[in-house]
């Protein structure tokens, strides 16, 4: 009997898995293989896994922002938090795509909206320091950065303490 809750490119996402964790040489080569097949065949997961290691792949893969931004916009477009945590800060930096800061808080407060919690980080830092035309603004800095805490998200606590110290003595350098 077929297995209808298989999706398409899942064998190909698995052993890219598989190819990230070996000790194999060249593994993250094997890796991106594996996950640009399984991505062409619309693999979701491929498809971020795919711009992650167009990102980080170094030394065995040669950067490429370009492709890495394609896969992980595909990857957002499809419904991946992580993803659309990724792409709002390409829009709010400019990277890539052009740059929105407003579309890139909304992106980010609806990813929050909907249980991400790394977006609570992300949206603390961006208001504990301002970012372009986004202005700086503490009660949200500390509410996101509070969320962010309560669900052990690495590097909470150490923005919390900056967060701290500038309202301690608002003329420290963050």
């Amino acid at each position: 009997m077929e297995n209808i809750f298989k999706m398409d490119g899942e064998d190909e996402y698995r052993k890219g898995l598989e190819q990230l964790i070996s000790n194999e040489q060249y593994n993250l080569r094997k890796a991106l293989c594996y996950f640009c097949e399984a991505a062409e065949k619309q693999h979701v997961e491929a498809m971020f896994q795919a711009g992650c290691l167009y990102l980080f792949g170094e030394p065995q893969i040669a950067r490429n922002v370009l492709k890495a931004t394609e896969y992980i916009k595909m990857s957002a477009d499809a419904g991946i938090s992580i993803a659309k945590d990724y792409m709002a800060i390409c829009y709010l930096l400019g990277i890539v795509v052009e740059k929105k800061e407003e579309f890139a808080i909304q992106l980010l407060e609806e990813n929050f909206n909907s249980g991400d919690t790394l977006a609570s980080y992300i949206l603390s830092d961006i208001y504990q320091n301002g970012c372009g035309t986004i202005n700086q603004d503490e009660k949200k800095s500390e509410m996101y950065n509070f969320i962010a805490r309560q669900n052990n998200i690495p590097g909470a606590e150490e923005q919390f303490r900056s967060i701290l110290l500038h309202n301690i003595n608002p003329t420290l350098k963050k």
